[in-house]
């Protein structure tokens, strides 16, 4: 099996779960729990399937996961009230991302013909208007999340092409059991230049004191890239808090947003 099947089998594992997780979230905003944990949890689900289906290029997965995503960021910006009509719309548009999940799986269109009405319903969520489809959307590779970086000012700047940035990771084992998985954060960073992570193994146990509970593994990743550190922060910043992180570029460091300590590798 090539390394690339390997993480696209990895990709469909995860999406089992994030959907069960998608449903699971929506079921309690159904029973009236509206606070922003169960919401961001939702919206964490969509988002992270849209991240992996971009990385194979499944682009009815991901402009059916954008629009979405989209609907359920206004609802956590709590622009968008939650009332009996939208949670029938959510709960449906995630009947048809798992349809559309399957449907990636197995190679089929079978699902898609159905979009275009499920994409109707989202967009009179959000007035009617219907919402346009970006490049980047349909074509990113594991980027991991969509922001409008007008709003950060000059953290946006980006290195000149070919410059390296270091990006120190070690999962915390909340990383895993929240549904993450390194390798496809490591994976996301291609999307931005060129990848080489190089795993530590300083912490790895003796076998009679392995305990697969503790995760004891991380890596130093060097990205080329003409990116900047905002880019990369933005790959990994739903595991903000379940990891040792830190990110270097000797140009961008005066620019870095606040990221979590990085312990020493």
């Amino acid at each position: 099996m090539s390394a690339q099947s390997s993480i696209r089998d990895m990709f469909f594992e995860e999406s089992e779960e994030l959907l069960e997780a998608l449903s699971e979230g929506l079921a309690l905003m159904h029973g009236g729990d509206h606070s922003d944990d169960t919401v961001n949890a939702v919206f964490r689900a969509v988002h992270s399937i849209k991240g992996g289906a971009g990385a194979f290029k499944l682009t009815a997965l991901v402009t059916f996961a954008h629009r979405f995503e989209t609907v359920l960021d206004e609802v956590r910006g709590h622009r968008l009230a939650i009332d009996p009509e939208l949670m029938y719309t959510l709960q449906r548009s995630a009947d048809h991302l798992t349809d559309l999940v399957e449907d990636a799986r197995t190679e089929s269109d079978a699902s898609n013909v159905q979009t275009p009405d499920f994409l109707a319903a989202l967009d009179a969520c959000l007035g009617g208007t219907p919402q346009p489809e970006s490049d980047e959307d349909v074509t990113f590779g594991f980027a991991a999340i969509t922001l409008d970086l007008d709003d950060i000012g000059g953290a946006a700047e980006v290195c000149d092409t070919g410059h390296q940035i270091t990006i120190l990771f070690r999962p915390h084992s909340a990383l895993y059991t929240n549904g993450h998985d390194p390798a496809l954060l490591i994976a996301s960073l291609a999307d931005l230049g060129d990848v080489e992570a190089i795993p530590d193994l300083s912490r790895l146990p003796i076998l009679d004191d392995f305990d697969p509970g503790k995760p004891s593994l991380g890596w130093e990743i060097r990205l080329t890239s003409n990116a900047g550190i905002v880019a990369v922060q933005e790959v990994f910043e739903f595991v903000e808090g379940l990891c040792d992180l830190e990110i270097r570029a000797e140009e961008l460091v005066a620019q870095a947003m606040d990221a979590p300590e990085f312990s020493a590798l």
